[in-house]
């Protein structure tokens, strides 16, 4: 069982009249805890993204 954890990360692109959005996937497992709070604010500045951390045990569930 494995202790890798992601972010989940939306990002929302604008253009024109249509909205595509598009999951994105980072490996926070090797990041320390305050790493991570670090790339969570970073990313919450950003007006077309949002995040959402997710415990993952492996990639292939991720991916399902």
């Amino acid at each position: 069982m494995s202790n890798t954890k992601y972010l989940k990360v939306n990002i929302v692109l604008r253009k024109d009249q249509h909205v595509f959005c598009k999951e994105h996937c980072i490996n926070i497992s090797k990041l320390s805890r305050n790493s991570i709070d670090n790339l969570k604010e970073k990313l919450k500045d950003s007006k077309f993204i949002k995040t959402k951390e997710s415990p993952v045990n492996n990639d292939k569930e991720f991916l399902n």
